[in-house]
C-alpha cells in the first residue's frame, strides 16, 4: 500500500494481530523458548509507528494515484542516481569512525558516506 504522510511517499505492510492466525500453543513455545511472545515482537513499536498504524486501521490514510507516484518514483531514481566519482583523504580514525558506525547501521561504509554528504549538500544536516 502507498500512502501520503508528513509530506513522505511510504510503502509498507502491516500485520494485523485481530486478523493474524495465530497457533497459541506455537506462542506459549515460544515464550517458554526465548522469553518472548509473537505479540512482543510484533508491538513493539514506537509512537510514531503507533500512530500510522491507527490511521492505517481507522481507513484514514489515502492511497496516491498511479501518475503520483509514477512522478515520485522518477524523483526518487533521479536524487539517488550517482554518475560521479570522487577520491577525498581522511584521517584513520575519521574513516574507523564512519566504518563503525556504518557497521552498527547494517549499511556500507561508502553508502553511510555518500547519505551524509546528500543530506549536508541539500541542507537536512545543520552545524550545532
Amino acid at each position: 500500500m502507498n500512502f501520503a504522510f508528513d509530506d513522505k511517499i511510504c510503502t509498507t505492510y502491516f500485520i494485523h494481530m485481530k486478523d493474524h492466525n495465530w497457533d497459541n500453543t506455537k506462542n506459549l513455545s515460544l515464550i517458554e523458548e526465548r522469553g518472548v511472545s509473537f505479540e512482543d515482537v510484533i508491538v513493539a513499536i514506537d509512537e510514531y509507528e503507533k500512530d500510522i498504524l491507527a490511521s492505517y486501521e481507522n481507513d484514514e490514510l489515502v492511497s496516491l494515484g498511479d501518475a503520483e507516484i509514477t512522478r515520485h518514483k522518477a524523483y526518487a531514481k533521479n536524487t539517488l542516481k550517482k554518475d560521479k566519482r570522487i577520491s577525498i583523504r581522511l584521517s584513520g580514525r575519521d574513516l574507523e569512525g564512519i566504518q563503525s558506525k556504518a557497521a552498527h547501521e547494517g549499511i556500507p561504509y561508502h553508502t553511510l558516506i555518500g547519505s551524509i554528504l546528500h543530506k549536508h549538500a541539500n541542507g537536512y544536516l545543520k552545524e550545532v
